[in-house]
């Protein structure tokens, strides 16, 4: 600096001060971010939950203390497994059928962006699906209480994990998930519109899978839950 002083106004003392910014924001998706999107995948989680209704119903209609058809199939000659796992089937099945429908209207109606992954979009409308069955089964089966009572019950738990998972308030998601996200866990509502958000906002599915195997996981509990209590059960008359 001493032997060349005109080096320093070459620089320009202003840039000796100047603060320079080597962080960049980058979108972790190439997709926009809509707020609004997540309603209607909460909703079509929770049109999948409401298959416990279904469940709620046909396992009501194999135990010999709530109908009486159920008493007629508890003393057929058929493992209850396979009269559960029949029972859960078939309502499964007609429960896919609304859920087609919901999404049909859904995409075709109100134009609601979906991922291009067909398969992922289908295997989390299964799953889900199993995942409501299963719940209202495992309530029906533990429970004793009339079925309206039950109804009631199921009434209120699902709407109650759909206002946790953002349907009547968008922001109430980010507080579960910040404040206690153990509970975001433990509600399929959430799982399920999760998975839906996953695969239209990130580029990776690991958060799909994440949820899909926690939904399984609550599924085999509430099935093996159902069956260990349909087993204990036993009638002094019919």
């Amino acid at each position: 600096m001493k032997e060349n002083p005109s080096a320093i106004q070459s620089v320009g003392i202003d840039n000796l001060f100047e603060k320079t910014d080597y962080i960049k924001e980058v979108s972790v998706s190439k997709t926009p971010t809509d707020e609004s999107i997540n309603y209607f995948y909460t909703l079509i989680a929770m049109a999948c939950l409401y298959g416990g209704f279904l469940g709620l119903k046909e396992i009501s209609q194999i135990q010999a203390n709530q109908s009486s058809q159920g008493a007629r199939v508890s003393v057929a000659p058929v493992h209850k497994l396979k009269t559960f796992m029949a029972s859960m089937a078939a309502a499964t099945i007609v429960q896919l059928f609304d859920i087609s429908v919901l999404m049909a209207y859904l995409c075709f109606i109100l134009k609601i962006s979906f991922s291009n992954q067909i398969g992922y979009i289908l295997l989390a409308c299964v799953v889900g699906t199993i995942t409501g069955v299963t719940f209202g089964i495992c309530l029906g089966t533990v429970l004793k209480k009339s079925e309206g009572v039950k109804t009631g019950i199921l009434v209120g738990a699902t709407m109650t994990m759909s206002f946790l998972a953002g349907m009547m308030y968008d922001k109430m998601k980010y507080i579960i998930n910040s404040k206690m996200p153990i509970l975001s866990y433990l509600n399929p509502v959430n799982l399920i519109a999760d998975s839906f958000y996953s695969l239209y906002y990130y580029d990776t599915t690991t958060k799909f899978f994440i949820n899909m195997g926690v939904l399984c996981i609550l599924s085999i509990i509430f099935s093996g839950t159902t069956y260990l209590v349909l087993r204990r059960q036993k009638y002094a008359s019919l």
